[in-house]
């Protein structure tokens, strides 16, 4: 509903189009420059398509799915939901580009807050932005929980609950700050810093993917994977290494995919009764 009010506002979608394009008309010229080049949006694609198989809460969802079909039902519903969900809020912040021009770097986080306010009727405008606060803490909730679940059941395994409790209290808080510390030294934008989160965890999806689908896979394989592909990404972050036009994260994958191949082929296979406990008979 938001966002047909929004487009309405701006006189339809082909009047909000329009508006962008005046402003700023780069952004419908695929080839015009940097991040609008065939192989950034090609490395965008890759990002967010592969990111969400790394989501520690979406993860953990898809290991503790009922049965197969539950799985693959599950798999087939997220594409276009994600298409549903995620393009009117694309658009949104498209067209606050002709709506508010100029914003950039953190300013440009109050786009969606701008358009709300100028666009919607207040009432719906409150119910908007308690909509995008509450989905943003959904997410945020569940990858803390799951990440602090993790610790504990993994790899501190304390002797009773309560200790198991206190160390995912802490550990949750303790990375909340130390993430909310680090977006305010790097002094970006949060759609910047949640870049650089989905391109971190595309680094894992080798490990992640090969980990249950390939039994020579080892531990150094997974090791090597996840160290060297990140590596690569923040050297090309860095700008310490030529890009040729794609972003840090296709890079970083080929390298983290090579890493995995060549390091589990490199080391002795994985034990026999640990393999066959995960992949079961053939």
């Amino acid at each position: 509903a938001a966002f047909f009010l929004m487009s309405s506002s701006m006189g339809g979608l082909e009047e909000a189009a329009q508006k962008v394009i005046e402003v700023k008309p780069k952004h419908f010229q695929l080839g015009s420059g940097g991040l609008f080049e065939p192989s950034a949006w090609a490395s965008y694609g890759l990002a967010i398509s592969l990111t969400v198989i790394a989501f520690p809460h979406m993860f953990v969802r898809l290991m503790a799915a009922k049965s197969d079909a539950a799985l693959k039902g599950a798999s087939r519903i997220y594409p276009p939901a994600l298409i549903a969900l995620w393009l009117p809020a694309v658009l949104i912040g498209v067209w606050g580009v002709a709506a508010f021009p100029g914003l950039e770097g953190k300013a440009s986080d109050k786009i969606f807050s701008l358009m709300v306010s100028n666009h919607l009727p207040p009432a719906l405008g409150v119910v908007g932005f308690l909509a995008v606060l509450a989905a943003v803490m959904s997410t945020l909730d569940a990858q803390l929980l799951t990440l602090s679940s993790m610790l504990v059941r993994d790899c501190l395994k304390s002797d009773t609950p309560k200790h198991d409790v206190r160390y995912g209290r802490i550990f949750s808080v303790v990375l909340a700050v130390l993430v909310y510390l680090l977006a305010q030294v790097l002094g970006k934008s949060v759609f910047e810093v949640a870049f650089i989160a989905f391109c971190g965890y595309v680094t894992l999806v080798p490990t992640l993917f090969l980990g249950v689908r390939w039994k020579r896979f080892t531990v150094t394989g997974a090791v090597a994977s996840i160290v060297l592909g990140n590596t690569v990404y923040f050297m090309g972050l860095a700008g310490w290494l030529p890009l040729f036009g794609f972003l840090p994260v296709f890079w970083a994958l080929i390298v983290g995919i090579a890493a995995a191949v060549l390091g589990s082929l490199w080391s002795a296979p994985a034990d026999a009764e640990l393999t066959l406990q995960a992949f079961g008979a053939d």
